[in-house]
Protein backbone atom coordinates (compact mmCIF):
# COMPACT_ATOMS: atom_id res chain seq x y z
CA UNK A 1 0.00 0.00 0.00
CA UNK A 2 3.16 2.32 -0.55
CA UNK A 3 3.19 5.38 -3.18
CA UNK A 4 -0.08 6.91 -2.62
CA UNK A 5 -0.41 10.36 -2.17
CA UNK A 6 -0.08 11.31 0.72
CA UNK A 7 -1.69 14.06 2.25
CA UNK A 8 0.00 15.97 5.96
CA UNK A 9 -2.08 16.82 8.98
CA UNK A 10 -2.08 20.26 8.07
CA UNK A 11 -2.91 19.96 4.65
CA UNK A 12 -5.84 17.77 5.19
CA UNK A 13 -7.26 19.91 7.65
CA UNK A 14 -7.21 22.88 5.22
CA UNK A 15 -8.39 21.24 1.92
CA UNK A 16 -10.38 18.41 3.06
CA UNK A 17 -12.48 18.65 0.19
CA UNK A 18 -10.01 18.64 -2.26
CA UNK A 19 -9.27 14.75 -0.93
CA UNK A 20 -8.67 12.65 -4.40
CA UNK A 21 -12.20 10.84 -3.12
CA UNK A 22 -11.96 7.71 -5.55
CA UNK A 23 -8.85 6.20 -3.00
CA UNK A 24 -11.25 6.66 0.40
CA UNK A 25 -12.88 3.61 2.20
CA UNK A 26 -10.74 1.36 -0.37
CA UNK A 27 -8.56 0.44 2.91
CA UNK A 28 -10.67 0.66 6.03
CA UNK A 29 -7.92 2.60 7.68
CA UNK A 30 -5.07 0.87 6.65
CA UNK A 31 -2.31 3.06 7.49
CA UNK A 32 0.54 2.55 4.58
CA UNK A 33 4.44 2.88 5.86
CA UNK A 34 4.70 6.03 4.21
CA UNK A 35 1.44 7.78 6.10
CA UNK A 36 2.74 6.71 9.84
CA UNK A 37 6.47 8.16 8.39
CA UNK A 38 4.26 11.68 7.12
CA UNK A 39 2.42 11.69 10.44
CA UNK A 40 5.58 11.26 12.91
CA UNK A 41 7.45 13.80 10.30
CA UNK A 42 4.39 16.22 10.68
CA UNK A 43 4.14 15.67 14.40
CA UNK A 44 7.84 16.53 14.61
CA UNK A 45 7.27 19.61 12.47
CA UNK A 46 4.36 21.04 14.56
CA UNK A 47 6.77 20.41 17.61
CA UNK A 48 9.24 22.39 15.90
CA UNK A 49 6.94 25.11 15.02
CA UNK A 50 4.93 24.66 18.28
CA UNK A 51 1.37 24.89 17.27
CA UNK A 52 -0.87 25.51 19.42
CA UNK A 53 -3.86 26.15 16.81
CA UNK A 54 -4.40 27.22 13.43
CA UNK A 55 -8.25 28.99 12.69
CA UNK A 56 -9.30 29.37 8.86
CA UNK A 57 -11.08 32.13 8.64
CA UNK A 58 -13.55 33.01 5.26
CA UNK A 59 -14.70 35.82 3.66
CA UNK A 60 -17.18 35.83 0.79
CA UNK A 61 -15.83 38.36 -2.21
CA UNK A 62 -18.52 38.31 -4.62
CA UNK A 63 -22.20 36.57 -5.14
CA UNK A 64 -25.41 37.28 -2.69
CA UNK A 65 -23.26 35.94 0.36
CA UNK A 66 -20.77 39.21 -0.18
CA UNK A 67 -19.09 40.46 2.70
CA UNK A 68 -20.15 37.78 4.66
CA UNK A 69 -17.40 36.23 7.36
CA UNK A 70 -16.79 34.01 9.90
CA UNK A 71 -14.47 31.06 11.44
CA UNK A 72 -15.00 27.69 8.75
CA UNK A 73 -11.98 25.61 10.60
CA UNK A 74 -10.30 25.40 13.53
CA UNK A 75 -8.00 22.87 14.91
CA UNK A 76 -6.26 22.30 18.43
CA UNK A 77 -2.99 20.67 19.00
CA UNK A 78 -1.15 18.95 21.72
CA UNK A 79 1.90 20.94 23.04
CA UNK A 80 4.12 17.82 21.82
CA UNK A 81 2.39 18.37 17.71
CA UNK A 82 -0.18 15.80 18.23
CA UNK A 83 -3.89 16.76 16.79
CA UNK A 84 -6.56 16.80 19.40
CA UNK A 85 -9.34 18.89 18.02
CA UNK A 86 -11.25 19.90 14.88
CA UNK A 87 -14.04 21.35 13.45
CA UNK A 88 -15.73 22.69 10.69
CA UNK A 89 -18.58 24.74 9.66
CA UNK A 90 -20.47 26.07 6.31
CA UNK A 91 -19.56 28.92 5.17
CA UNK A 92 -22.98 29.33 3.78
CA UNK A 93 -25.07 28.88 6.39
CA UNK A 94 -23.15 28.32 9.45
CA UNK A 95 -24.10 25.31 10.46
CA UNK A 96 -21.83 22.93 12.17
CA UNK A 97 -20.71 20.12 9.35
CA UNK A 98 -17.97 18.07 11.82
CA UNK A 99 -16.40 18.09 15.12
CA UNK A 100 -13.82 15.67 16.00
CA UNK A 101 -11.66 14.91 19.10
CA UNK A 102 -8.27 12.71 18.79
CA UNK A 103 -6.07 10.13 20.83
CA UNK A 104 -3.00 9.14 19.59
CA UNK A 105 -0.79 6.40 21.08
CA UNK A 106 3.53 7.30 21.56
CA UNK A 107 3.46 5.42 18.26
CA UNK A 108 2.14 8.48 16.68
CA UNK A 109 -0.86 5.57 16.23
CA UNK A 110 -4.93 6.57 15.91
CA UNK A 111 -6.54 5.13 19.10
CA UNK A 112 -9.48 6.82 19.63
CA UNK A 113 -11.79 9.57 17.24
CA UNK A 114 -15.19 10.85 18.20
CA UNK A 115 -17.21 13.16 15.25
CA UNK A 116 -20.06 14.75 16.01
CA UNK A 117 -22.12 16.34 12.58
CA UNK A 118 -23.74 15.15 9.97
CA UNK A 119 -23.09 11.70 11.45
CA UNK A 120 -22.42 11.41 14.86
CA UNK A 121 -20.12 8.32 16.10
CA UNK A 122 -16.85 6.56 17.45
CA UNK A 123 -13.65 5.38 16.15
CA UNK A 124 -11.78 3.19 18.74
CA UNK A 125 -8.47 1.20 16.97
CA UNK A 126 -6.03 -1.39 18.38
CA UNK A 127 -2.66 -2.32 16.67
CA UNK A 128 0.04 -4.90 17.71
CA UNK A 129 3.34 -4.51 18.67
CA UNK A 130 4.47 -3.84 14.93
CA UNK A 131 2.25 -0.85 14.92
CA UNK A 132 -0.02 -3.02 12.43
CA UNK A 133 -3.50 -1.91 12.70
CA UNK A 134 -5.39 -5.30 13.77
CA UNK A 135 -8.89 -4.32 14.89
CA UNK A 136 -11.48 -1.06 15.10
CA UNK A 137 -14.63 -0.75 16.56
CA UNK A 138 -17.04 2.27 15.29
CA UNK A 139 -19.87 2.88 17.98
CA UNK A 140 -22.89 5.68 17.75
CA UNK A 141 -22.67 8.68 20.07
CA UNK A 142 -24.48 6.40 22.58
CA UNK A 143 -21.68 4.12 22.29
CA UNK A 144 -24.18 1.22 20.43
CA UNK A 145 -21.97 -1.04 18.46
CA UNK A 146 -22.20 -0.40 14.47
CA UNK A 147 -19.22 -2.20 12.70
CA UNK A 148 -16.05 -4.32 13.81
CA UNK A 149 -13.14 -4.60 11.15
CA UNK A 150 -10.28 -6.89 11.63
CA UNK A 151 -7.40 -7.54 9.74
CA UNK A 152 -4.96 -9.58 8.67
CA UNK A 153 -1.42 -9.51 7.06
CA UNK A 154 1.11 -11.53 5.12
CA UNK A 155 4.43 -12.50 6.72
CA UNK A 156 5.93 -9.48 4.94
CA UNK A 157 3.22 -7.63 6.77
CA UNK A 158 1.14 -6.73 3.63
CA UNK A 159 -2.57 -6.16 3.96
CA UNK A 160 -3.95 -9.49 2.61
CA UNK A 161 -7.74 -9.67 4.04
CA UNK A 162 -10.49 -7.34 6.00
CA UNK A 163 -13.44 -8.59 7.41
CA UNK A 164 -16.66 -6.14 8.64
CA UNK A 165 -19.16 -7.26 11.09
CA UNK A 166 -22.17 -5.56 11.80
CA UNK A 167 -23.45 -5.05 16.18
CA UNK A 168 -24.52 -8.83 15.65
CA UNK A 169 -21.16 -10.27 14.82
CA UNK A 170 -22.42 -10.80 11.29
CA UNK A 171 -20.21 -10.60 8.22
CA UNK A 172 -21.13 -8.30 5.79
CA UNK A 173 -18.22 -7.25 3.92
CA UNK A 174 -14.61 -8.30 3.63
CA UNK A 175 -11.80 -6.95 1.13
CA UNK A 176 -9.29 -9.19 -0.59
CA UNK A 177 -6.15 -7.62 -1.40
CA UNK A 178 -4.83 -9.78 -4.63
CA UNK A 179 -1.62 -10.22 -6.21
CA UNK A 180 0.00 -8.02 -3.13
CA UNK A 181 3.53 -10.36 -3.61
CA UNK A 182 4.07 -8.25 -7.25
CA UNK A 183 6.69 -5.56 -5.92
CA UNK A 184 4.68 -4.41 -3.04
CA UNK A 185 2.06 -3.23 -4.83
CA UNK A 186 -1.79 -4.54 -4.44
CA UNK A 187 -3.26 -4.98 -8.25
CA UNK A 188 -6.62 -5.86 -7.40
CA UNK A 189 -8.44 -5.39 -4.21
CA UNK A 190 -11.96 -7.21 -3.92
CA UNK A 191 -14.66 -6.70 -1.95
CA UNK A 192 -17.31 -9.08 -1.00
CA UNK A 193 -20.15 -7.75 0.00
CA UNK A 194 -21.83 -3.87 -0.69
CA UNK A 195 -22.00 -5.12 -4.73
CA UNK A 196 -19.07 -6.42 -4.86
CA UNK A 197 -16.85 -3.78 -6.12
CA UNK A 198 -13.07 -4.75 -7.70
CA UNK A 199 -10.40 -2.08 -7.16
CA UNK A 200 -7.92 -2.66 -10.13
CA UNK A 201 -4.64 -0.82 -10.18
CA UNK A 202 -1.99 -0.06 -12.68
CA UNK A 203 1.07 1.27 -11.93
CA UNK A 204 4.09 3.48 -13.52
CA UNK A 205 7.82 2.76 -13.73
CA UNK A 206 8.34 5.04 -10.47
CA UNK A 207 5.68 2.60 -8.70
CA UNK A 208 2.68 5.43 -8.43
CA UNK A 209 -0.72 4.74 -9.51
CA UNK A 210 -1.36 5.48 -13.10
CA UNK A 211 -4.36 4.14 -13.19
CA UNK A 212 -7.60 2.99 -11.12
CA UNK A 213 -10.57 1.43 -12.66
CA UNK A 214 -13.77 0.33 -10.42
CA UNK A 215 -15.33 -2.81 -11.60
CA UNK A 216 -18.10 -5.01 -10.93
CA UNK A 217 -18.41 -8.09 -9.42
CA UNK A 218 -18.23 -9.84 -13.04
CA UNK A 219 -15.29 -7.20 -13.69
CA UNK A 220 -17.98 -5.34 -15.96
CA UNK A 221 -16.38 -1.58 -15.95
CA UNK A 222 -17.95 1.01 -13.70
CA UNK A 223 -15.76 3.89 -13.95
CA UNK A 224 -11.93 4.80 -14.24
CA UNK A 225 -9.16 7.63 -13.31
CA UNK A 226 -5.99 8.09 -14.83
CA UNK A 227 -2.74 9.94 -13.23
CA UNK A 228 -0.55 12.08 -14.23
CA UNK A 229 2.53 13.21 -11.84
CA UNK A 230 5.18 15.84 -11.94
CA UNK A 231 9.15 15.68 -11.60
CA UNK A 232 9.02 15.38 -8.45
CA UNK A 233 6.11 12.76 -7.99
CA UNK A 234 3.16 14.87 -7.00
CA UNK A 235 -0.11 14.18 -8.74
CA UNK A 236 -0.24 17.22 -11.77
CA UNK A 237 -3.55 15.64 -13.22
CA UNK A 238 -6.70 13.24 -12.69
CA UNK A 239 -8.43 12.48 -15.56
CA UNK A 240 -12.31 10.72 -14.71
CA UNK A 241 -14.29 8.65 -17.09
CA UNK A 242 -17.79 8.52 -17.17
CA UNK A 243 -19.34 4.61 -17.13
CA UNK A 244 -19.37 4.60 -20.66
CA UNK A 245 -15.62 4.81 -20.73
CA UNK A 246 -15.41 8.16 -22.32
CA UNK A 247 -13.28 10.83 -20.34
CA UNK A 248 -15.57 13.40 -18.71
CA UNK A 249 -13.45 15.68 -16.30
CA UNK A 250 -9.94 16.42 -15.76
CA UNK A 251 -8.26 18.23 -12.58
CA UNK A 252 -4.76 19.84 -13.17
CA UNK A 253 -2.58 20.52 -10.12
CA UNK A 254 0.74 23.23 -9.56
CA UNK A 255 2.90 23.32 -6.84
CA UNK A 256 5.55 25.40 -6.07
CA UNK A 257 9.07 24.17 -5.16
CA UNK A 258 8.30 22.91 -1.90
CA UNK A 259 5.24 20.24 -3.33
CA UNK A 260 2.41 22.64 -2.15
CA UNK A 261 -0.39 22.97 -4.52
CA UNK A 262 -0.45 26.14 -5.60
CA UNK A 263 -3.36 26.02 -8.11
CA UNK A 264 -6.07 23.13 -8.56
CA UNK A 265 -8.55 23.72 -11.72
CA UNK A 266 -11.23 21.21 -12.99
CA UNK A 267 -12.73 21.46 -16.32
CA UNK A 268 -15.03 19.26 -18.32
CA UNK A 269 -13.68 18.01 -21.65
CA UNK A 270 -15.23 20.72 -23.87
CA UNK A 271 -12.95 23.22 -21.36
CA UNK A 272 -15.71 24.77 -19.02
CA UNK A 273 -14.89 25.52 -15.73
CA UNK A 274 -16.15 23.45 -13.34
CA UNK A 275 -13.85 24.16 -10.09
CA UNK A 276 -10.59 26.86 -9.35
CA UNK A 277 -8.76 27.40 -6.38
CA UNK A 278 -5.54 29.33 -6.08
CA UNK A 279 -3.47 28.67 -2.80
CA UNK A 280 -0.50 30.63 -0.95
CA UNK A 281 1.74 29.63 1.96
CA UNK A 282 4.29 31.37 4.25
CA UNK A 283 8.43 30.56 3.94
CA UNK A 284 7.53 27.38 6.28
CA UNK A 285 5.45 25.53 3.84
CA UNK A 286 2.31 26.67 6.58
CA UNK A 287 -0.90 27.45 4.50
CA UNK A 288 -1.75 30.89 4.61
CA UNK A 289 -4.76 31.47 2.35
CA UNK A 290 -7.19 29.73 -0.19
CA UNK A 291 -9.54 31.48 -2.91
CA UNK A 292 -12.29 29.70 -4.57
CA UNK A 293 -13.12 30.90 -8.00
CA UNK A 294 -16.86 31.75 -9.40
CA UNK A 295 -17.41 29.84 -12.62
CA UNK A 296 -15.76 32.33 -14.87
CA UNK A 297 -12.35 31.50 -13.35
CA UNK A 298 -11.54 35.61 -12.72
CA UNK A 299 -13.84 36.24 -10.26
CA UNK A 300 -12.99 34.96 -6.20
CA UNK A 301 -16.34 33.88 -4.38
CA UNK A 302 -15.18 32.77 -1.46
CA UNK A 303 -11.08 33.84 0.50
CA UNK A 304 -10.13 31.25 3.42
CA UNK A 305 -7.42 32.89 5.39
CA UNK A 306 -5.43 30.54 8.07
CA UNK A 307 -3.98 31.70 10.93
CA UNK A 308 -1.72 30.05 13.54
CA UNK A 309 -1.33 30.35 17.33
CA UNK A 310 2.00 29.44 19.01
CA UNK A 311 2.47 28.06 22.20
Amino acid sequence: MKKYFILLILFSIAFSNLAFSQFENIYYGVLSEKEKINLIKDKARNKNLKIKSLTSEFEFLSGTGKGKSGIAEFTLFHENGGQSFYESFNPENGSLIRRETYLFDDNCNLVEKRTIGYSNFIISSKYDNDGKLIHRKEFDSLKNSLLTFEYQYDSRNHPILIYVYDANKTLVDSMIYKNIFDDELPKEIHQKYNRGKIYIFRYNDKRLVRELTIAASDRRYLVKYDYEYDGTGNISLILEFDSEYRPAFKTEYKYNVYSKPVSIIKKDMSGNLLAKELLTYDIKGLILSREVFEPDGTTVKIRYDFKYEYF
